[in-house]
């Protein structure tokens, strides 16, 4: 789409991003994501208000604090929800995108509508991934520390490193790893089992120090048999391939309760 925008080009961006808000809630991050490059496509266009741009411009900081833990997400999803209805019904008549019944703006919008959120392409922040790495380096250094003491019998290291995985798994699982969430959630159940030692965790923290660097440069990150091996989770590799297709394993980290991200 060009910065000028047809009209039904902005009237399909404005209805997917109708469809987005009205699937929001508190247990599903992914779908705040998605809300970011439907909400700057729609932004790019000139017949856009600057007014809008710069309300939902405010409303992507909100979000973007809710994601990294700086705010509460349920206190401020009501918020985020009403002024992104508020932004959309407030395109004034001149920019000819609204409908005509200023209450009901999605009302002259294409009838299709996508189906399910898997139709809309997911677009993550590199700046959000960045942040995510920045904020790693000391959790991994803690996950360390944790590791050392749990080694030496400390009973309450185990509690603390598992509060971590927790929370690494949700984060990855928003950021759209699902190969590194999936990992993340079979060391779950490893520990869980006591099959998996401090000196596992040693090396997994090494493993996650190589590849924050990668996903800071827009990089994916491929777990391979030998990383498996490594960290003593060589017969996970066929749950850590299906990952990437959804359709094969349960990877639903939004609709899944047990995924409720609680932020470090």
């Amino acid at each position: 789409m060009t910065d000028d925008g047809s009209d039904s080009e902005i009237l399909s961006l404005l209805s997917q991003l109708e469809v987005l808000v009205n699937q929001m809630n508190v247990h599903d991050l992914p779908t705040l994501v998605n809300l970011f490059p439907i909400i700057d496509k729609i932004n790019c266009c000139d017949k856009i208000p600057s007014a809008f741009v710069a309300k939902t411009c405010r409303i992507k900081e909100d979000i973007e604090a809710a994601i990294m833990g700086e705010t509460v997400l349920e206190s401020v999803l009501p918020r985020i929800k009403h002024g992104l209805f508020t932004a959309i019904s407030s395109l004034s008549p001149s920019t000819n995108v609204v409908a005509e019944k200023k209450s009901s703006p999605m009302k002259s919008l294409p009838e299709k509508e996508p189906s399910s959120k898997s139709e809309i392409t997911v677009e993550v922040d590199l700046d959000l991934v960045r942040k995510f790495c920045d904020e790693q380096q000391n959790h991994l250094e803690d996950l360390e520390i944790y590791a050392l003491e749990w080694e030496k019998g400390c009973a309450q290291a185990l509690p603390e490193i598992k509060r971590y995985l927790h929370t690494l798994k949700g984060e990855f699982g928003v950021l759209n790893y699902p190969q590194l969430a999936n990992l993340i959630h079979i060391v779950e159940d490893a520990l869980d089992q006591d099959k998996f030692s401090a000196d596992y965790l040693l090396r997994l923290k090494d493993y996650l120090s190589n590849v924050m660097p990668l996903l800071y440069k827009g990089q994916s990150a491929e777990i391979e048999t030998k990383d498996l091996i490594e960290l003593g989770l060589a017969v996970a590799e066929e749950k850590i391939e299906k990952a990437e297709n959804p359709e094969e394993t349960n990877t639903d980290f939004a609709n899944d309760p047990s995924f409720v991200i609680d932020f470090i």
